[in-house]
């Protein structure tokens, strides 16, 4: 996405020295270059239920999903490819 739109997404998650991090896409090349896995069937996929799974079982671990959750709530950012959602 758009540099500043990563800056924002920064600030609301708190993530300090984010620039040093996130890398910005403005064309959207690298995603599409990368061919990286998007979408609903990313969703569908066996291993995607087998790892809430195992974010489930783990003693404390939904402490730590939650709280970024809890970030994301306020979030709103579309994803420069309607596939990327």
């Amino acid at each position: 996405g758009k540099p500043e739109i990563g800056v924002e997404l920064c600030d609301h998650l708190g993530i300090d020295n984010g620039q040093e991090y996130i890398y910005a896409d403005p064309e959207n090349d690298c995603y599409s270059n990368l061919a990286l896995n998007s979408g609903w069937n990313t969703m569908i996929r066996p291993a995607t239920a087998f790892r809430f799974k195992d974010r489930f079982s783990q003693p404390g671990s939904m402490k730590s999903l939650f709280e970024v959750l809890g970030k994301w709530k306020d979030a709103v950012y579309i994803p420069p490819k309607l596939e990327q959602s």
